[in-house]
Protein backbone atom coordinates (compact mmCIF):
# COMPACT_ATOMS: atom_id res chain seq x y z
CA UNK A 1 0.00 0.00 0.00
CA UNK A 2 1.56 3.79 -0.61
CA UNK A 3 2.27 5.59 1.45
CA UNK A 4 1.90 9.41 2.43
CA UNK A 5 3.39 11.97 5.75
CA UNK A 6 4.22 15.63 6.41
CA UNK A 7 7.51 17.10 7.27
CA UNK A 8 7.16 20.27 9.07
CA UNK A 9 10.16 22.95 9.52
CA UNK A 10 10.67 25.25 12.15
CA UNK A 11 9.02 27.94 12.91
CA UNK A 12 10.75 31.55 12.61
CA UNK A 13 10.26 34.14 14.73
CA UNK A 14 7.37 36.00 13.43
CA UNK A 15 5.31 31.67 13.74
CA UNK A 16 5.51 31.53 10.69
CA UNK A 17 6.99 27.72 8.92
CA UNK A 18 7.49 25.71 6.10
CA UNK A 19 6.15 22.12 5.96
CA UNK A 20 6.15 19.42 3.50
CA UNK A 21 3.04 17.36 1.72
CA UNK A 22 4.53 13.78 0.14
CA UNK A 23 2.71 10.81 -0.97
CA UNK A 24 3.87 8.24 -2.61
CA UNK A 25 2.10 6.46 -5.52
CA UNK A 26 2.76 3.96 -9.05
CA UNK A 27 4.64 1.38 -7.16
CA UNK A 28 5.68 -0.73 -9.51
CA UNK A 29 6.21 -4.64 -8.12
CA UNK A 30 8.04 -5.13 -11.69
CA UNK A 31 9.91 -2.36 -12.07
CA UNK A 32 10.83 -1.90 -8.23
CA UNK A 33 10.07 2.12 -8.58
CA UNK A 34 7.20 3.98 -7.23
CA UNK A 35 6.88 7.99 -7.87
CA UNK A 36 7.07 10.56 -4.44
CA UNK A 37 4.99 13.77 -5.00
CA UNK A 38 6.36 16.50 -2.36
CA UNK A 39 3.75 19.51 -2.15
CA UNK A 40 5.53 22.24 -0.35
CA UNK A 41 3.23 24.43 1.74
CA UNK A 42 3.89 27.55 3.46
CA UNK A 43 1.89 28.18 7.00
CA UNK A 44 1.34 32.96 6.70
CA UNK A 45 -0.91 34.43 9.79
CA UNK A 46 -0.05 37.92 7.71
CA UNK A 47 -2.93 37.50 4.84
CA UNK A 48 -2.21 38.09 1.28
CA UNK A 49 0.98 39.50 -0.41
CA UNK A 50 1.82 40.63 -3.57
CA UNK A 51 5.21 42.05 -4.69
CA UNK A 52 6.54 42.93 -8.46
CA UNK A 53 9.32 40.42 -7.27
CA UNK A 54 9.97 36.86 -7.38
CA UNK A 55 10.09 34.91 -4.42
CA UNK A 56 11.98 31.34 -4.91
CA UNK A 57 11.45 28.01 -3.54
CA UNK A 58 12.61 24.50 -4.38
CA UNK A 59 12.19 21.26 -3.21
CA UNK A 60 14.87 17.99 -3.21
CA UNK A 61 13.45 14.28 -3.35
CA UNK A 62 16.18 12.12 -3.46
CA UNK A 63 18.76 14.30 -4.14
CA UNK A 64 16.71 15.70 -7.50
CA UNK A 65 16.39 20.03 -6.65
CA UNK A 66 12.73 21.03 -8.23
CA UNK A 67 12.69 25.46 -8.22
CA UNK A 68 10.13 27.97 -8.79
CA UNK A 69 8.53 31.13 -7.89
CA UNK A 70 5.35 32.67 -6.90
CA UNK A 71 4.85 36.46 -6.75
CA UNK A 72 1.70 36.82 -4.78
CA UNK A 73 -0.09 35.07 -2.32
CA UNK A 74 -2.86 34.85 0.59
CA UNK A 75 -4.53 33.05 3.30
CA UNK A 76 -2.66 30.54 5.17
CA UNK A 77 -1.93 27.75 4.58
CA UNK A 78 0.46 28.90 1.32
CA UNK A 79 1.07 26.05 -1.38
CA UNK A 80 4.21 27.39 -2.59
CA UNK A 81 5.17 24.03 -5.48
CA UNK A 82 5.39 21.21 -5.48
CA UNK A 83 6.92 18.19 -8.24
CA UNK A 84 7.55 14.26 -8.41
CA UNK A 85 10.07 11.68 -8.55
CA UNK A 86 10.14 8.51 -9.47
CA UNK A 87 12.15 6.58 -7.35
CA UNK A 88 13.76 3.05 -7.58
CA UNK A 89 14.21 1.19 -4.20
CA UNK A 90 16.71 -1.01 -2.98
CA UNK A 91 17.27 -4.37 -4.13
CA UNK A 92 15.36 -6.21 -1.27
CA UNK A 93 12.27 -3.71 -2.09
CA UNK A 94 12.92 -1.49 0.78
CA UNK A 95 13.47 2.61 0.31
CA UNK A 96 13.66 5.07 2.79
CA UNK A 97 14.77 9.21 0.93
CA UNK A 98 15.37 12.45 2.22
CA UNK A 99 12.92 15.47 1.20
CA UNK A 100 14.01 19.30 1.57
CA UNK A 101 12.28 22.14 0.76
CA UNK A 102 13.32 25.88 0.53
CA UNK A 103 11.40 29.23 0.59
CA UNK A 104 12.46 33.05 0.82
CA UNK A 105 9.99 35.91 0.74
CA UNK A 106 12.17 38.39 -0.45
CA UNK A 107 11.97 40.67 2.27
CA UNK A 108 8.73 39.94 3.35
CA UNK A 109 7.80 39.92 6.75
CA UNK A 110 7.16 35.90 6.27
CA UNK A 111 11.06 35.79 6.29
CA UNK A 112 13.31 32.55 5.10
CA UNK A 113 11.60 29.23 5.92
CA UNK A 114 12.57 25.57 5.06
CA UNK A 115 11.60 22.08 6.27
CA UNK A 116 13.74 18.85 5.98
CA UNK A 117 13.19 15.33 6.64
CA UNK A 118 12.71 11.71 5.73
CA UNK A 119 10.17 9.86 4.09
CA UNK A 120 10.04 5.75 4.15
CA UNK A 121 8.65 4.24 1.49
CA UNK A 122 6.42 1.04 0.65
CA UNK A 123 8.48 -1.93 0.67
CA UNK A 124 8.24 -3.46 -2.49
CA UNK A 125 7.90 -7.28 -2.72
CA UNK A 126 11.15 -8.75 -4.73
CA UNK A 127 12.10 -12.41 -5.37
CA UNK A 128 12.15 -15.12 -3.39
CA UNK A 129 14.92 -17.64 -2.51
CA UNK A 130 14.89 -21.36 -4.31
CA UNK A 131 16.95 -24.27 -3.07
CA UNK A 132 16.80 -27.64 -3.68
CA UNK A 133 17.95 -31.03 -2.96
CA UNK A 134 17.63 -34.73 -3.62
CA UNK A 135 15.07 -36.44 -2.07
CA UNK A 136 15.50 -40.24 -3.89
CA UNK A 137 15.88 -41.13 -7.30
CA UNK A 138 15.08 -44.77 -9.35
CA UNK A 139 15.77 -45.84 -12.42
CA UNK A 140 13.30 -44.06 -14.32
CA UNK A 141 12.54 -40.92 -11.73
CA UNK A 142 13.63 -38.14 -9.33
CA UNK A 143 11.71 -36.72 -5.99
CA UNK A 144 13.28 -33.41 -5.14
CA UNK A 145 13.08 -31.40 -2.31
CA UNK A 146 12.37 -27.59 -2.52
CA UNK A 147 12.30 -24.65 -0.36
CA UNK A 148 11.92 -20.64 -0.65
CA UNK A 149 12.16 -17.64 1.77
CA UNK A 150 8.69 -16.49 0.61
CA UNK A 151 5.19 -18.59 0.12
CA UNK A 152 5.30 -19.92 -3.59
CA UNK A 153 1.91 -20.14 -5.94
CA UNK A 154 3.62 -22.07 -8.56
CA UNK A 155 6.87 -24.27 -9.36
CA UNK A 156 8.80 -25.83 -12.59
CA UNK A 157 11.35 -27.87 -13.12
CA UNK A 158 14.46 -27.96 -15.78
CA UNK A 159 16.35 -31.68 -16.35
CA UNK A 160 18.68 -29.76 -18.92
CA UNK A 161 19.80 -26.78 -17.10
CA UNK A 162 17.59 -23.83 -17.61
CA UNK A 163 17.29 -24.74 -21.28
CA UNK A 164 13.63 -25.70 -21.55
CA UNK A 165 11.28 -25.96 -18.18
CA UNK A 166 8.21 -28.09 -17.16
CA UNK A 167 5.23 -26.96 -15.23
CA UNK A 168 4.59 -28.27 -11.98
CA UNK A 169 1.30 -26.58 -11.04
CA UNK A 170 -0.05 -24.05 -8.35
CA UNK A 171 1.52 -24.46 -4.71
CA UNK A 172 0.42 -22.05 -1.46
CA UNK A 173 3.95 -23.26 0.36
CA UNK A 174 7.43 -22.48 0.92
CA UNK A 175 8.24 -25.90 0.53
CA UNK A 176 7.80 -29.35 -0.53
CA UNK A 177 8.22 -32.10 -3.41
CA UNK A 178 7.77 -32.26 -6.28
CA UNK A 179 8.67 -35.88 -8.37
CA UNK A 180 10.40 -35.85 -12.11
CA UNK A 181 8.72 -39.25 -14.14
CA UNK A 182 9.78 -40.67 -17.54
CA UNK A 183 13.19 -40.42 -16.97
CA UNK A 184 16.11 -42.45 -18.75
CA UNK A 185 18.00 -45.03 -16.37
CA UNK A 186 21.95 -44.30 -15.61
CA UNK A 187 21.49 -40.98 -17.43
CA UNK A 188 22.59 -37.33 -15.51
CA UNK A 189 20.32 -34.79 -15.61
CA UNK A 190 21.04 -31.22 -14.67
CA UNK A 191 17.81 -30.64 -12.43
CA UNK A 192 16.84 -26.61 -11.42
CA UNK A 193 13.59 -25.45 -9.67
CA UNK A 194 11.89 -22.33 -10.35
CA UNK A 195 9.81 -20.72 -8.01
CA UNK A 196 7.11 -17.93 -8.56
CA UNK A 197 6.85 -16.14 -5.14
CA UNK A 198 2.95 -15.30 -4.48
CA UNK A 199 3.03 -11.70 -3.51
CA UNK A 200 5.24 -10.51 -5.92
CA UNK A 201 5.09 -12.35 -8.78
CA UNK A 202 8.58 -12.90 -9.76
CA UNK A 203 10.14 -16.25 -10.37
CA UNK A 204 13.55 -17.45 -8.96
CA UNK A 205 15.79 -19.88 -10.55
CA UNK A 206 17.93 -22.46 -8.27
CA UNK A 207 21.47 -23.53 -9.10
CA UNK A 208 22.03 -26.67 -10.67
CA UNK A 209 21.81 -29.53 -9.27
CA UNK A 210 23.48 -32.93 -11.39
CA UNK A 211 21.53 -36.02 -10.84
CA UNK A 212 22.05 -39.25 -12.28
CA UNK A 213 19.13 -42.12 -12.49
CA UNK A 214 20.02 -45.55 -11.41
CA UNK A 215 20.59 -48.81 -13.89
CA UNK A 216 18.75 -51.04 -14.16
CA UNK A 217 20.13 -54.18 -11.60
CA UNK A 218 22.87 -56.10 -13.68
CA UNK A 219 25.71 -57.96 -12.97
CA UNK A 220 28.92 -54.90 -12.75
CA UNK A 221 32.02 -57.69 -12.34
CA UNK A 222 31.84 -60.97 -13.60
CA UNK A 223 35.65 -62.12 -12.38
CA UNK A 224 37.97 -64.61 -14.21
CA UNK A 225 37.89 -67.48 -12.48
CA UNK A 226 39.95 -71.24 -12.61
CA UNK A 227 37.55 -74.01 -12.53
CA UNK A 228 37.44 -75.78 -9.66
CA UNK A 229 36.87 -72.40 -7.29
CA UNK A 230 33.95 -70.88 -6.56
CA UNK A 231 33.46 -67.06 -7.86
CA UNK A 232 31.45 -64.23 -6.34
CA UNK A 233 29.58 -61.79 -8.63
CA UNK A 234 29.18 -58.55 -7.81
CA UNK A 235 25.36 -57.10 -8.78
CA UNK A 236 24.34 -53.75 -9.07
CA UNK A 237 21.08 -53.50 -7.22
CA UNK A 238 20.86 -50.03 -4.91
CA UNK A 239 17.45 -50.64 -4.95
CA UNK A 240 17.47 -53.85 -3.41
CA UNK A 241 14.89 -55.01 -6.12
CA UNK A 242 13.91 -58.34 -6.30
CA UNK A 243 16.12 -59.69 -9.39
CA UNK A 244 16.65 -63.26 -10.75
CA UNK A 245 20.04 -63.89 -11.89
CA UNK A 246 21.03 -67.25 -14.30
CA UNK A 247 24.17 -68.26 -15.03
CA UNK A 248 25.00 -70.13 -18.37
CA UNK A 249 28.18 -71.80 -19.86
CA UNK A 250 28.56 -73.92 -22.83
CA UNK A 251 24.74 -73.19 -23.44
CA UNK A 252 24.36 -74.87 -19.96
CA UNK A 253 22.88 -73.39 -17.26
CA UNK A 254 25.19 -73.54 -14.25
CA UNK A 255 23.10 -71.35 -11.71
CA UNK A 256 19.60 -69.91 -11.56
CA UNK A 257 18.53 -67.72 -8.12
CA UNK A 258 16.54 -64.59 -7.25
CA UNK A 259 17.65 -62.51 -4.71
CA UNK A 260 17.51 -58.75 -3.25
CA UNK A 261 21.28 -58.85 -2.35
CA UNK A 262 24.49 -57.39 -4.12
CA UNK A 263 26.07 -60.56 -4.95
CA UNK A 264 25.53 -63.94 -5.52
CA UNK A 265 28.35 -67.14 -5.77
CA UNK A 266 29.21 -69.57 -8.43
CA UNK A 267 29.69 -72.58 -6.80
CA UNK A 268 33.04 -75.03 -7.64
CA UNK A 269 30.19 -77.75 -7.48
CA UNK A 270 29.75 -76.98 -11.23
CA UNK A 271 33.89 -77.82 -12.68
CA UNK A 272 32.60 -80.58 -14.38
CA UNK A 273 30.14 -78.98 -16.35
CA UNK A 274 32.63 -76.13 -17.30
CA UNK A 275 35.11 -78.99 -18.12
CA UNK A 276 32.54 -80.63 -20.70
CA UNK A 277 32.06 -76.88 -22.43
CA UNK A 278 35.56 -76.47 -23.40
CA UNK A 279 37.34 -79.30 -24.32
CA UNK A 280 39.60 -77.89 -26.95
CA UNK A 281 40.27 -74.75 -25.22
CA UNK A 282 41.93 -73.01 -21.54
CA UNK A 283 39.26 -70.66 -21.67
CA UNK A 284 35.47 -70.19 -21.90
CA UNK A 285 32.56 -67.92 -21.22
CA UNK A 286 30.08 -67.61 -19.29
CA UNK A 287 26.95 -64.91 -19.30
CA UNK A 288 25.41 -63.58 -16.22
CA UNK A 289 21.71 -62.21 -17.08
CA UNK A 290 20.11 -60.22 -14.57
CA UNK A 291 16.29 -59.93 -15.12
CA UNK A 292 13.85 -57.18 -13.38
CA UNK A 293 10.88 -55.76 -14.06
CA UNK A 294 11.12 -57.16 -18.02
CA UNK A 295 14.57 -55.52 -18.22
CA UNK A 296 17.46 -57.77 -19.01
CA UNK A 297 20.95 -57.08 -18.90
CA UNK A 298 24.18 -59.53 -19.68
CA UNK A 299 27.41 -59.54 -18.35
CA UNK A 300 30.12 -62.11 -19.67
CA UNK A 301 32.89 -63.70 -17.43
CA UNK A 302 35.63 -65.92 -17.80
CA UNK A 303 36.47 -69.24 -16.55
CA UNK A 304 40.09 -71.13 -17.49
CA UNK A 305 41.37 -74.62 -16.79
CA UNK A 306 43.90 -74.41 -14.72
CA UNK A 307 47.71 -76.36 -14.78
CA UNK A 308 45.89 -79.10 -12.08
CA UNK A 309 44.00 -79.99 -15.53
CA UNK A 310 47.18 -80.73 -17.22
CA UNK A 311 47.85 -84.23 -18.82
CA UNK A 312 49.22 -86.95 -16.46
CA UNK A 313 52.60 -88.51 -17.50
CA UNK A 314 52.92 -91.98 -15.87
CA UNK A 315 56.65 -93.00 -17.08
CA UNK A 316 59.47 -91.60 -19.46
CA UNK A 317 61.64 -94.05 -20.38
CA UNK A 318 64.94 -94.41 -22.98
CA UNK A 319 67.05 -97.34 -24.53
CA UNK A 320 69.52 -97.56 -26.81
CA UNK A 321 68.67 -99.36 -29.84
CA UNK A 322 71.31 -99.46 -31.96
CA UNK A 323 71.96 -103.20 -31.54
CA UNK A 324 75.88 -102.82 -32.81
CA UNK A 325 76.37 -100.21 -29.44
CA UNK A 326 74.35 -102.28 -27.53
CA UNK A 327 76.47 -105.38 -28.07
CA UNK A 328 79.38 -103.95 -27.21
CA UNK A 329 78.08 -101.60 -24.33
CA UNK A 330 75.89 -104.65 -23.15
CA UNK A 331 73.62 -102.09 -21.44
CA UNK A 332 70.88 -100.54 -23.60
CA UNK A 333 71.00 -97.78 -20.63
CA UNK A 334 74.50 -96.96 -21.43
CA UNK A 335 74.62 -93.89 -24.07
CA UNK A 336 77.75 -93.50 -26.35
CA UNK A 337 77.52 -89.86 -27.90
CA UNK A 338 77.24 -89.61 -31.24
CA UNK A 339 77.22 -93.54 -31.64
CA UNK A 340 73.80 -94.57 -29.77
CA UNK A 341 70.66 -94.47 -31.53
CA UNK A 342 68.15 -93.87 -28.69
CA UNK A 343 64.35 -94.43 -28.63
CA UNK A 344 62.09 -92.40 -26.16
CA UNK A 345 59.26 -93.36 -24.77
CA UNK A 346 56.25 -91.80 -22.21
CA UNK A 347 53.89 -94.29 -20.65
CA UNK A 348 51.08 -93.89 -19.25
CA UNK A 349 49.89 -90.90 -20.48
CA UNK A 350 46.56 -89.21 -19.51
CA UNK A 351 44.59 -86.22 -20.44
CA UNK A 352 42.44 -84.64 -17.68
CA UNK A 353 38.85 -83.37 -17.12
CA UNK A 354 37.73 -84.19 -20.45
CA UNK A 355 40.86 -82.96 -22.69
CA UNK A 356 42.46 -85.16 -25.31
CA UNK A 357 45.89 -85.82 -25.53
CA UNK A 358 47.08 -84.02 -28.60
CA UNK A 359 50.80 -84.18 -28.74
CA UNK A 360 54.35 -85.49 -27.65
CA UNK A 361 57.78 -84.64 -27.76
CA UNK A 362 61.21 -84.78 -26.20
CA UNK A 363 63.51 -82.07 -25.99
CA UNK A 364 67.37 -82.28 -25.71
CA UNK A 365 69.89 -79.34 -25.09
CA UNK A 366 66.92 -77.22 -27.06
CA UNK A 367 66.25 -79.20 -29.60
CA UNK A 368 62.74 -80.62 -30.15
CA UNK A 369 61.80 -84.03 -31.45
CA UNK A 370 57.81 -85.38 -31.94
CA UNK A 371 57.17 -88.24 -30.58
CA UNK A 372 54.58 -90.36 -32.02
CA UNK A 373 51.07 -90.41 -29.78
CA UNK A 374 49.79 -94.40 -29.66
CA UNK A 375 46.85 -94.53 -27.38
CA UNK A 376 48.36 -93.59 -23.62
CA UNK A 377 51.68 -94.08 -25.02
CA UNK A 378 53.82 -91.84 -27.34
CA UNK A 379 57.43 -92.64 -28.51
CA UNK A 380 60.47 -91.47 -31.28
CA UNK A 381 63.73 -93.25 -31.95
CA UNK A 382 67.27 -92.76 -33.75
CA UNK A 383 67.90 -89.27 -31.68
CA UNK A 384 71.88 -89.29 -31.18
CA UNK A 385 73.39 -87.48 -28.38
CA UNK A 386 76.67 -85.47 -28.92
CA UNK A 387 77.34 -84.25 -25.75
CA UNK A 388 78.22 -85.78 -22.26
CA UNK A 389 76.42 -82.97 -20.33
CA UNK A 390 72.95 -83.53 -22.26
CA UNK A 391 69.76 -83.47 -20.14
CA UNK A 392 66.22 -84.51 -21.90
CA UNK A 393 62.90 -83.35 -21.07
CA UNK A 394 59.60 -85.44 -22.32
CA UNK A 395 56.68 -83.00 -22.71
CA UNK A 396 53.29 -84.25 -23.31
CA UNK A 397 50.05 -81.55 -24.63
CA UNK A 398 46.39 -81.59 -24.62
CA UNK A 399 43.76 -80.27 -26.62
CA UNK A 400 43.46 -77.17 -24.23
CA UNK A 401 47.26 -76.32 -25.02
CA UNK A 402 48.33 -77.75 -21.45
CA UNK A 403 51.38 -79.33 -21.25
CA UNK A 404 53.11 -81.30 -18.41
CA UNK A 405 56.48 -82.31 -18.01
CA UNK A 406 58.88 -85.24 -16.51
CA UNK A 407 62.79 -84.94 -17.01
CA UNK A 408 64.74 -88.29 -18.20
CA UNK A 409 67.81 -89.08 -16.52
CA UNK A 410 70.17 -89.85 -19.39
CA UNK A 411 73.50 -92.30 -18.54
CA UNK A 412 76.16 -91.18 -20.99
CA UNK A 413 79.31 -92.50 -20.97
CA UNK A 414 81.99 -90.14 -21.54
CA UNK A 415 83.54 -91.88 -24.68
CA UNK A 416 86.50 -90.76 -26.40
CA UNK A 417 88.13 -91.58 -29.86
CA UNK A 418 90.87 -94.17 -29.28
CA UNK A 419 94.48 -92.46 -29.93
CA UNK A 420 97.75 -94.07 -29.52
CA UNK A 421 101.85 -93.39 -29.23
CA UNK A 422 104.31 -96.30 -30.75
CA UNK A 423 107.92 -96.87 -30.85
CA UNK A 424 109.90 -98.66 -33.51
CA UNK A 425 113.32 -100.13 -34.23
CA UNK A 426 115.06 -102.82 -36.24
CA UNK A 427 116.07 -105.82 -34.20
CA UNK A 428 119.58 -105.30 -33.57
CA UNK A 429 119.43 -101.62 -35.15
CA UNK A 430 120.04 -102.88 -38.54
CA UNK A 431 118.15 -105.63 -39.67
CA UNK A 432 115.16 -105.38 -41.90
CA UNK A 433 113.11 -107.04 -38.57
CA UNK A 434 111.36 -104.32 -37.37
CA UNK A 435 109.87 -104.03 -33.89
CA UNK A 436 106.90 -102.19 -33.26
CA UNK A 437 105.36 -101.34 -29.71
CA UNK A 438 102.46 -99.23 -29.35
CA UNK A 439 100.64 -97.45 -26.22
CA UNK A 440 97.16 -97.25 -26.54
CA UNK A 441 93.76 -95.19 -24.69
CA UNK A 442 90.40 -95.63 -25.70
CA UNK A 443 87.37 -96.14 -23.62
CA UNK A 444 86.92 -98.90 -21.70
CA UNK A 445 83.37 -100.41 -21.48
CA UNK A 446 81.67 -103.67 -22.17
CA UNK A 447 83.36 -105.45 -24.74
CA UNK A 448 84.83 -102.19 -26.65
CA UNK A 449 88.27 -103.32 -28.14
CA UNK A 450 90.73 -102.06 -30.40
CA UNK A 451 92.66 -103.11 -33.58
CA UNK A 452 95.79 -101.81 -35.16
CA UNK A 453 96.43 -101.44 -38.57
CA UNK A 454 100.32 -100.51 -39.90
CA UNK A 455 101.05 -99.58 -43.61
CA UNK A 456 104.97 -98.89 -43.97
CA UNK A 457 106.10 -97.53 -47.69
CA UNK A 458 109.72 -96.26 -48.51
CA UNK A 459 110.30 -93.03 -47.88
CA UNK A 460 111.25 -92.56 -51.65
CA UNK A 461 107.80 -93.91 -52.64
CA UNK A 462 104.07 -92.85 -52.36
CA UNK A 463 102.70 -95.72 -52.14
CA UNK A 464 102.32 -98.15 -49.30
CA UNK A 465 104.01 -101.51 -49.92
CA UNK A 466 103.54 -103.07 -46.59
CA UNK A 467 99.97 -103.79 -44.54
CA UNK A 468 100.08 -105.33 -41.72
CA UNK A 469 97.43 -105.92 -38.13
CA UNK A 470 99.46 -105.25 -35.12
CA UNK A 471 99.01 -106.32 -31.80
CA UNK A 472 97.11 -103.16 -29.55
CA UNK A 473 99.26 -104.63 -25.98
CA UNK A 474 102.65 -105.99 -27.05
CA UNK A 475 105.24 -105.48 -29.68
CA UNK A 476 104.67 -106.81 -33.13
CA UNK A 477 107.54 -107.30 -35.64
CA UNK A 478 107.04 -106.62 -39.42
CA UNK A 479 110.02 -106.83 -42.18
CA UNK A 480 111.18 -103.38 -43.52
CA UNK A 481 114.00 -103.91 -45.89
CA UNK A 482 116.80 -102.37 -44.24
CA UNK A 483 118.72 -100.96 -47.31
CA UNK A 484 116.19 -97.87 -47.20
CA UNK A 485 114.52 -95.50 -44.83
CA UNK A 486 110.55 -96.00 -44.15
CA UNK A 487 107.79 -94.26 -43.46
CA UNK A 488 104.97 -95.98 -41.16
CA UNK A 489 101.71 -94.92 -40.38
CA UNK A 490 99.33 -97.19 -37.53
CA UNK A 491 95.67 -96.55 -37.36
CA UNK A 492 93.90 -97.29 -34.27
CA UNK A 493 90.23 -98.19 -34.40
CA UNK A 494 88.18 -99.56 -31.68
CA UNK A 495 84.83 -101.76 -31.99
CA UNK A 496 82.44 -98.55 -31.93
CA UNK A 497 84.12 -97.29 -35.32
CA UNK A 498 86.34 -94.48 -33.79
CA UNK A 499 90.02 -94.40 -34.64
CA UNK A 500 92.73 -91.67 -35.29
CA UNK A 501 96.74 -92.45 -36.97
CA UNK A 502 99.95 -92.43 -35.29
CA UNK A 503 102.87 -91.61 -37.81
CA UNK A 504 106.67 -93.32 -37.31
CA UNK A 505 109.59 -92.73 -39.69
CA UNK A 506 112.70 -95.83 -39.14
CA UNK A 507 116.12 -95.19 -40.92
CA UNK A 508 117.89 -97.85 -43.03
CA UNK A 509 119.13 -100.64 -41.30
CA UNK A 510 123.38 -100.45 -42.82
CA UNK A 511 125.72 -100.06 -39.67
CA UNK A 512 129.25 -97.26 -40.66
CA UNK A 513 131.05 -100.27 -39.99
CA UNK A 514 130.32 -103.87 -40.33
CA UNK A 515 132.67 -106.93 -40.00
CA UNK A 516 131.63 -110.20 -41.76
CA UNK A 517 133.07 -113.25 -39.55
CA UNK A 518 132.01 -115.38 -42.36
CA UNK A 519 133.84 -113.64 -45.49
CA UNK A 520 136.38 -112.25 -43.29
CA UNK A 521 135.59 -108.78 -44.25
CA UNK A 522 135.10 -105.00 -43.44
CA UNK A 523 132.19 -102.92 -44.91
CA UNK A 524 131.73 -99.58 -44.34
CA UNK A 525 128.01 -98.30 -45.17
CA UNK A 526 127.20 -101.26 -46.64
CA UNK A 527 127.25 -105.36 -46.25
CA UNK A 528 130.34 -107.06 -47.67
CA UNK A 529 129.75 -108.33 -50.91
CA UNK A 530 132.83 -110.80 -51.17
CA UNK A 531 135.34 -112.19 -48.82
CA UNK A 532 138.90 -111.09 -47.31
CA UNK A 533 137.88 -107.68 -48.61
CA UNK A 534 137.52 -104.37 -47.68
CA UNK A 535 134.28 -102.70 -49.08
CA UNK A 536 132.78 -99.15 -48.83
CA UNK A 537 129.72 -97.97 -49.75
CA UNK A 538 130.51 -94.41 -51.51
CA UNK A 539 133.92 -93.06 -52.78
CA UNK A 540 137.40 -92.64 -50.96
CA UNK A 541 139.67 -89.95 -50.47
CA UNK A 542 143.22 -90.88 -49.95
CA UNK A 543 145.62 -88.28 -49.54
CA UNK A 544 149.76 -88.75 -50.89
CA UNK A 545 152.19 -86.70 -52.21
CA UNK A 546 152.21 -87.13 -56.30
CA UNK A 547 155.30 -85.13 -56.83
CA UNK A 548 157.45 -88.18 -54.47
CA UNK A 549 159.67 -90.00 -56.87
CA UNK A 550 160.39 -92.54 -54.94
CA UNK A 551 159.70 -93.78 -51.23
CA UNK A 552 156.15 -95.00 -49.87
CA UNK A 553 153.95 -91.98 -51.14
CA UNK A 554 155.63 -92.81 -54.89
CA UNK A 555 154.72 -96.47 -54.70
CA UNK A 556 151.14 -96.00 -53.62
CA UNK A 557 150.65 -93.51 -56.12
CA UNK A 558 151.13 -95.36 -59.08
CA UNK A 559 149.10 -98.29 -57.24
CA UNK A 560 145.99 -95.98 -56.98
CA UNK A 561 146.63 -94.84 -60.58
CA UNK A 562 146.84 -98.31 -62.25
CA UNK A 563 143.70 -98.80 -60.04
CA UNK A 564 142.16 -96.23 -62.40
CA UNK A 565 141.42 -93.71 -59.16
CA UNK A 566 141.26 -90.23 -59.70
CA UNK A 567 143.43 -87.55 -58.85
CA UNK A 568 141.47 -84.98 -57.27
CA UNK A 569 144.48 -82.52 -56.56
Amino acid sequence: MAKSGTIYGAKAGNGNYLYIEWSESSVSTANNTSVVTATVKLYNGYGSYSSGDACPWYVIIDGTKYSGTIYYWSGSPVTVGSASKTVTHNSNGAKSITISAYFDTAGTSTGTVSASGTATLTSIPRYATSSQSLASKTETSIVMNWSSDSTIDYLWYSVNGGSSWTAIGSRNASSGQYTISGLNPGTTYSIKTRVRRKDSQLTTDSSALSVQTYYYPYCSNAPTFEIGNSANLTIYNPLAHAVTITVTAGGTTILETTTTGTSVTIPSTVADTLYQSIPNSKTGTYTVTVQYAGQTRNTNGTYTAGQTSAPTIGSATYQDTDSTITAITGDNQKIIPGKSKLTFTASNLSAQNHATLSSAKVTINGTDYPMTLSGSSASVSNITITSTDSTATVYVTDSRGLTSSKAVSLDIVEYVAPTMSATAQRVSGFYSSTEVTPTTNYTYIGSNAVTIQLQARKTSESSYSVTQTISSSGTSTVSLDNQYPWYILLTITDSFGGSSTYEITIGKGIPLFYFDIQKASVSMDMFPTHSNAFEVNGDIYVTVDTSATSGTDYELYQALTDLGWEDLA
